[in-house]
């Protein structure tokens, strides 16, 4: 890894909001996605049929860490992508079926981090998921660990290569043969299940990126008790 990123490098973006890109979300938003990758999984219905199973997880891991929890707005929720009950929906055989969920938080940033923490603990009930999760200023969780970025890392490349699974944050290198671009979810996707061990696994950005969860799951009945 390479120390401390300069004041001038592209990342600084990282530290005012990521303004490298363009704002998908309403403000005060939160939105996550979690897709399995499982070579076991041979169709749509055995990857439907495990995606109902991590449902299941984080409906579980919910209602223990947040059953009395005063959510500001929306509560932690996932529904089932794309909708067979959609008639718009296309055929699942053609989109890519995960997990997706969007809540706003208004002015408590509590709640954001209550989602990460609930994600994250879900990754580690359930290895075979990869966990996307990002706000109005996109991969929020970089922003947290600016200073411990490799300096290649920058706004304009980052989107999917940050992921969430078996308890680490892991991230999607660039191709040394290559320019460096954002990749489709379809690359991250195939790059996960064919290439685990090029994936970038660093203590000191995951120390950055989740320093704002080493009091939990105490901080969820601090926040509980601020809350009545």
């Amino acid at each position: 890894m390479e120390g401390d990123l300069p004041r001038d490098d592209g990342l600084k973006w990282f530290g005012e909001g990521f303004d490298g890109f363009p704002k998908r979300l309403p403000d005060d938003c939160v939105e996550y996605a979690i897709h399995v990758i499982d070579d076991k999984l041979k169709d749509a219905a055995a990857t439907r049929s495990r995606l109902k199973g991590v449902l299941k997880s984080a409906n579980e891991l919910c209602k223990k860490h947040t059953q009395d929890y005063i959510w500001q707005r929306d509560p932690f929720q996932l529904k089932l992508r794309p909708n067979v009950e959609d008639r718009n929906a296309a055929d699942l055989k053609t989109q890519v079926q995960h997990l997706r969920g969007r809540r706003e938080f208004g002015d408590s940033v509590a709640d954001e981090w209550l989602v990460v923490y609930l994600l994250l603990e879900l990754s580690k009930q359930c290895q075979d998921a990869w966990i996307r999760v990002y706000d109005t200023d996109g991969e929020f969780l970089l922003i947290e660990a600016a200073n411990a970025l490799p300096t290649w890392l920058n706004p304009e490349i980052a989107e999917h290569r940050v992921w969430i699974n078996n308890g680490h944050l892991r991230i999607i290198p660039t191709e040394e043969s290559a320019a460096p671009r954002n990749l489709s979810l379809q690359e991250a996707l195939d790059f996960t299940q064919n290439s685990p061990d090029k994936l970038i696994i660093s203590p000191f950005i995951e120390d950055e990126a989740f320093y704002r969860l080493r009091d939990y799951p105490s901080a969820i009945a601090s926040s509980l008790h601020h809350s009545l």
